[in-house]
């Protein structure tokens, strides 16, 4: 199980409406920016809270720079036939979720399901456990990936 996570899409954030229609979702809360744009929703899930920060616009280049490197580093190491498909997902992110399950993952993986389900529906990259996942939830790099 996993506590952070991070999805990449180029879908703009979820909206509370969509998020509430998730199997599991208990209940979402959202702050918004002064522009009524979300920067943070609280989703409650079995029981324990999921945070999701929107990554502000101005600081998403910079962090897509680092996590290419990262996924760079990742494919020295590990050779991968997906390196182009997450080259060309991380090019197209718009939007990057910072996700933390508090205090800890739920006994049935529920959280993580939802934030599973969420990079489907949002046609992203999932990173959990040291893994990129793709939209399918099959890792595709990292120690979790078959072959590794």
């Amino acid at each position: 199980m996993f506590k952070n996570a991070a999805l990449y899409t180029s879908s703009s954030p979820p909206t509370k409406e969509f998020l509430r229609s998730l199997p599991g979702v208990q209940s979402v809360e959202v702050e918004t920016d002064r522009f009524g744009r979300p920067t943070r929703f609280q989703v409650r899930v079995n029981g324990v809270l999921v945070q999701v920060t929107v990554l502000p616009q101005e600081a998403v280049e910079q962090h897509l720079a680092g996590f290419y490197r990262y996924v760079l580093h990742l494919t020295e190491q590990q050779p991968s036939p997906h390196a182009g498909l997450i080259a060309q997902k991380i090019q197209a992110t718009k939007t990057v979720l910072g996700c933390v399950i508090e205090p800890d993952m739920d006994p049935e993986g529920m959280a993580g399901d939802v934030l599973f389900f969420l990079n489907h529906t949002q046609d992203g990259l999932l990173f959990a456990r040291d893994t990129i996942f793709g939209p399918d939830g099959n890792a595709l790099i990292g120690p979790l990936a078959a072959g590794a």
